[in-house]
């Protein structure tokens, strides 16, 4: 099934915010925190939350990310794909829909030292496929 893009926010616009330990991409019915919860010299711990400030319930969400600092493992989602330094992020099943004023959260260690933030993330839902569809 085929999937559209729902926001993407790039590093280079004024509604990012950064600090050492996290950063937010603001975009048009979304934001979305990534915060870094733990760093040592071999690995990190990081959680991504995503809140839905949209009127639509977002489904079936995506995360597509450029992997920058090695992730390993994932608790409250799944690694649907990963090709060419990009991974696709999977809701796990409980949480695939994120209602208008919800957030959905899920985290990941990573194998190496902490080197950054992405500079973009990518906000994938079935969803706005659908009203494309049903509007066209």
């Amino acid at each position: 099934m085929p999937y559209d893009v729902f926001a993407e926010q790039n590093a280079d616009q004024e509604n990012v915010i950064s600090d050492k330990s996290s950063r937010t991409y603001d975009g048009d019915g979304y934001s979305i925190r990534y915060e870094v919860s733990g760093k040592w010299a071999t690995g990190f711990t990081a959680e991504i939350s995503m809140t839905n400030t949209s009127e639509r319930t977002v489904e079936d969400w995506r995360l597509r990310l450029p992997v920058v600092n090695g992730q390993v493992s994932l608790w409250n989602a799944t690694l649907e794909s990963e090709k060419d330094g990009m991974a696709v992020i999977k809701n796990a099943g409980h949480n695939a829909d994120i209602a208008p004023g919800s957030t959905v959260t899920f985290g990941f260690t990573g194998e190496e030292a902490f080197r950054g933030f992405p500079e973009n993330i990518t906000l994938i839902s079935i969803q706005i496929r659908l009203i494309r569809i049903l509007t066209v």
